[in-house]
Formats: C-alpha cells, sequence, structure tokens
C-alpha cells in the first residue's frame, strides 16, 4: 500500500511539472516581441547613459533638498579621559651599583632580601638598573653599608615615576 501511494504521488507531481512546462511555453502572453515600444526603450536608455556620464558632483547638486528632522532632541555623549598623568607620582630611589658581574648581582639580591626591600631589578646588556620602594632613608644607609661589605660601593638616587 506504502509503495502505490509513494508512486502516485510521484506520478501526480510529475504531471504537475509537466503543465507548468507546457502553460510557460505555449502561453500566448509575450511570445512576440512588441517593437512598438522600441523607441521609447531606446530613448529611456539615452537618458540613463546620459546621468551615467554626469560626475557625483553633477548628480549631488541636482539633488532636491529633504526636509529632515532629527530623531532626538537631546544629545549626550559621555567619555571617560584618562587622568593617569595628573595623579601624584610616587617616590622611588634608584640604587647605582659600581660592579656589574655575577657574584655582586647575587650579593645585592641578598641583602635586599635580607632587608625585605621591594624592588625591581632591570638589566640591559652592560647595565644594570636597581628600583628600590621605601622611604626609609635609613634603611637605605644599612644597605649601603651592608653591600660595603662586600666591596660593592652604591649611590642613591631619588626618582619620582
Amino acid at each position: 500500500m506504502k509503495k502505490y501511494s509513494f508512486f502516485a504521488v510521484l506520478a501526480v507531481l510529475f504531471l504537475g511539472l509537466l503543465v507548468a512546462i507546457f502553460s510557460l511555453f505555449f502561453s500566448e502572453n509575450d511570445i512576440v516581441p512588441n517593437f512598438d515600444n522600441l523607441q521609447e526603450e531606446s530613448e529611456a536608455q539615452v537618458s540613463i547613459q546620459e546621468q551615467n556620464n554626469q560626475t557625483w558632483q553633477d548628480r549631488f547638486a541636482n539633488l532636491s533638498p529633504k526636509n529632515y528632522t532629527p530623531a532626538v532632541e537631546q544629545f549626550s555623549m559621555v567619555f571617560t579621559p584618562d587622568t593617569s598623568q595628573y595623579q601624584p607620582k610616587s617616590k622611588f630611589f634608584q640604587l647605582i651599583v659600581d660592579k656589574n658581574d655575577v657574584y655582586s648581582l647575587f650579593c645585592l639580591k641578598q641583602t635586599l632580601n635580607f632587608f625585605k626591600v621591594k624592588y625591581s631589578l632591570t638589566s640591559t646588556g652592560t647595565n644594570t638598573e636597581i628600583f628600590l620602594d621605601t622611604d626609609n632613608q635609613n634603611l637605605l644607609k644599612d644597605i649601603q653599608a651592608r653591600l660595603k661589605i662586600y666591596d660593592i660601593n652604591t649611590q642613591i638616587k631619588e626618582i619620582w615615576l
């Protein structure tokens, strides 16, 4: 039963397709071209070509003005400016070391860790920059004294970042 109903549906669809194809080919709507409007169409094509030859400035100049109204009466805009340069600067100290070998850097790190000071160690080629995050002048003098034990001479320079 299912097999017969399937073939019946296919046959109906095939007949519908054939009827649609025959109606398209053998319908008498616009089969013969109408040459009466040929002159009008060519004039329309010429006017379109003339419009295409105009520059965008000419077409823009020929536009009629439109009467638009704004969608809203009030416009507001919010932005947050970068104020980082206006914030107060922090005071740091730079420790300038006369030696830049492995042993002196090891002793320097051990000394700074002994005093539990926050520091930033930046090595650029042959130069090593050490920045200390402390305001205690006595602590800085103690660090200098401790480094002199290891024969490391230092200078302290105040830096505002």
